[in-house]
């Protein structure tokens, strides 16, 4: 199932406005994007981790996907793009862990982005101030064709709930205060908020982070 209508038109616009704040000058720190107070590990030497910070539960997340996904479609080769839930609330741990469980029964295609709907859009998923229980969570998937049984076994598996409390330490890390946020390389972290509200503006800052982190690769 697709975003709605209204977030899609929405995030076309943003995409379709002028960008002068990146057309006549290079990103710069401190404005464009934030350096990371202890630079983290990058996965690869060939390859640039691109983090997405994100709750399901954020409304600016939600309006965010469509701008991801098109980013996607373009973004460059080596840049790897790794989802990172979280949430700074601990009683909305279980959406943490829905993600994971998602990507453990490889559903992330198919249900990742329908999640964000089903919170923001249907009611089919509860959103603040309720929390969401494994029951409800369960019971969701199961309508949309997932085994209940097997679902609930990765849900509740050791592995599953190892990365979500990895996940949720990740915000102190980098430094993350809020949501949406990208991080590039374990050492910038850039995001619609120093972006004047355009997250168009947030991606070509990515780009050029990327290609920043790739130089200091040696690979241009």
């Amino acid at each position: 199932m697709s975003l709605d209508r209204r977030t899609l038109l929405t995030s076309a616009l943003a995409l379709s406005l002028p960008l002068p704040a990146l057309s006549q000058r290079l990103p710069r720190e401190g404005v464009d994007y934030k350096l990371v107070p202890k630079p983290l590990p990058n996965s690869s030497a060939t390859h640039v981790d691109v983090v997405e910070f994100f709750q399901y539960t954020c409304p600016h997340c939600y309006a965010f996907q469509p701008v991801i996904q098109e980013w996607l479609k373009t973004k460059p080769a080596d840049a790897n793009f790794i989802h990172a839930p979280l949430s700074f609330d601990p009683k909305f741990e279980a959406y943490v862990r829905l993600y994971f469980t998602l990507e453990a029964m490889n559903l992330v295609e198919r249900l990742h982005l329908q999640v964000f709907q089903a919170i923001h859009k249907d009611g089919a998923l509860p959103r603040p101030p309720a929390a969401p229980s494994e029951s409800v969570i369960a019971d969701y998937m199961a309508k949309q064709g997932v085994d209940r049984g097997r679902w609930l076994q990765f849900f509740n598996s050791k592995e599953v709930r190892a990365k979500a409390t990895t996940s949720m330490k990740l915000p102190d890390l980098y430094g993350v205060q809020g949501t949406p946020e990208i991080g590039v390389a374990g050492r910038y972290r850039t995001g619609p908020d120093q972006s004047r509200g355009n997250p168009s503006v947030t991606m070509l800052t990515v780009n050029y982070l990327v290609g920043v982190v790739r130089k200091s690769q040696g690979r241009g």
